[in-house]
């Protein structure tokens, strides 16, 4: 009697107790292609939300700046060239403390700013349409508006 007095446990036979079988693996590779198949339109709409909720943040953030820089130059307009009740998508305007005339206009799908003539600068990107109005040469509409979000945004200064 050397050592202890447990029984030892058999030994699983070798060669057919270790692994998968073949139909194990082609059963779990069947189920899981069909859980792929039924998640991947679900996966599709949430990379397209990412997307269309990026171009919107995108839109949004160029019509702030677009719009906060516009309605500043206006409040500090004098004279307002081609502008009238019918909307233009390009006027000028002349500044009374910067003594300079600023140029707005619309290039395929770019708004585009000037001063005094000179190069046009980009402003936004993805503008499909720009128009700018006034009913009584006081109060003046500005509307800007993205294709690609299907968005506009408007205002009056």
């Amino acid at each position: 009697m050397r050592g202890s007095s447990r029984p030892r446990r058999p030994l699983p036979p070798r060669g057919r107790g270790a692994g998968f079988t073949l139909i194990e693996m082609i059963i779990v590779l069947v189920i899981f292609s069909i859980i792929v198949v039924a998640m991947t339109p679900m996966l599709k709409s949430f990379v397209d939300a990412l997307i269309y909720g990026r171009t919107i943040m995108l839109a949004d953030s160029q019509a702030s700046f677009v719009m906060a820089r516009i309605g500043k130059e206006l409040r500090d307009a004098e004279n307002l060239y081609t502008l009238g009740v019918t909307p233009v998508s390009d006027f000028t305007f002349d500044t009374k403390n910067l003594g300079m005339t600023v140029r707005y206009h619309l290039n395929s799908d770019r708004l585009m700013r000037s001063e005094d003539g000179g190069a046009s600068q980009p402003m936004a990107e993805g503008i499909s349409s720009f128009q700018v109005s006034t009913a009584n040469g006081r109060l003046v509409k500005v509307e800007l508006g993205f294709a690609s979000a299907g968005y506009s945004v408007r205002t009056a200064v």
